[in-house]
């Protein structure tokens, strides 16, 4: 039997395609995404400019995140008033299998002080995957 070389160098590319598919969402992780506009709860939306002083590819939402203890930078501008500071650092321990929303709580809609609000939610598909045995948690607020 002759082994034909092209079927050798044909299967190279099939094995890199199986090991770039392991990575980000093989182990549990959290997720860092901005919060939602409520003018009823005095809320709106930031931009996650940075995790542990590297910058977001988004400044919606992160990519998956190992748990532990990390700093978010957050930004803040609106067109409605100035807000001082623009940035905020929070130091945060993302728990595993868990969705992070970030929003600007402010009391005026004008400014010009802000605080960060985090709300939290689980992540139903890691929960399934990493997490079957133990109990759902509610989502935090």
């Amino acid at each position: 039997m002759r082994i034909r070389p092209f079927a050798a160098f044909a299967a190279v590319p099939a094995l890199a395609v199986l090991a770039a598919g392991a990575g980000m969402y093989d182990q549990p992780y959290a997720l860092a995404q901005t919060g939602r506009h409520s003018e009823v709860r005095k809320e709106a939306r930031v931009a996650i400019t940075k995790i542990d002083g590297k910058s977001t590819r988004d400044t919606r939402g992160s990519d998956p995140i190992e748990p532990g203890k990390h700093m978010v930078t957050l930004h803040f501008t609106s067109a409605r008033g100035t807000f001082r500071p623009e940035f905020r650092e929070l130091e945060i321990d993302f728990k595993p299998c868990t969705r992070y929303l970030f929003n600007a709580i402010y009391e005026v809609p004008t400014g010009p002080d802000w605080k960060p609000g985090v709300y939290t939610e689980p992540i139903g598909e890691c929960r399934r995957k990493f997490m079957k045995d133990q109990p759902a948690q509610k989502p935090a607020r």
